[in-house]
């Protein structure tokens, strides 16, 4: 279990080369979920055998996935019937595209891992309303809405 900081300490009873599986489907927040990304070497699937004691710490990365809503105001702050809304379209930062349908919660990736020359980092990913059809008609300017996908402190896993 990784504590607040993200670091997890693994405690082994002998020297020895072990298999190191990530337990994300352990974590539980009905708003949140989370995946492996990577170790912190180029190797992107769990598990992995590693040598413990290790010459250095071992290093893995897990993409955060927010289960977002969306509520719809006019330029009055008068709530849009969602009927009216066909779909709409956001994307992420790094270009991910995802369209909404349904006008029901959806999963989109909060954050993401990337290696860097002093370790993993995590970017929370910021999303830009691409495409709103209200009325048969776009109602946005492309990408003036922003908004991330969590309130994550920088740098750190919930």
């Amino acid at each position: 279990m990784a504590g607040p900081d993200g670091v997890a300490d693994i405690q082994v009873g002998e020297p020895g080369k072990y298999q190191l599986t990530v337990l994300a489907d352990q974590y539980s927040n009905p708003d949140q979920h989370i995946e492996f990304a990577r170790w912190l070497d180029e190797t992107y699937k769990p598990p992995k055998r590693s040598r413990f004691p290790p010459p250095s710490c071992s290093k893995w990365g897990l993409t955060v996935y927010q289960k977002v809503g969306e509520t719809f105001v006019d330029l009055s702050g008068y709530p849009v019937d969602p009927r009216r809304i066909k779909q709409f379209t956001i994307r992420s930062a790094q270009g991910d595209l995802f369209t909404f349908k349904n006008g029901q919660p959806a999963w989109i990736p909060a954050s993401r891992v990337a290696r860097f020359q002093n370790g993993l980092i995590v970017t929370n990913l910021q999303y830009s309303v691409i495409d709103m059809q209200v009325d048969g008609s776009n109602v946005v300017n492309k990408s003036q809405q922003r908004f991330f996908g969590t309130r994550m402190i920088p740098g750190r896993f919930p």
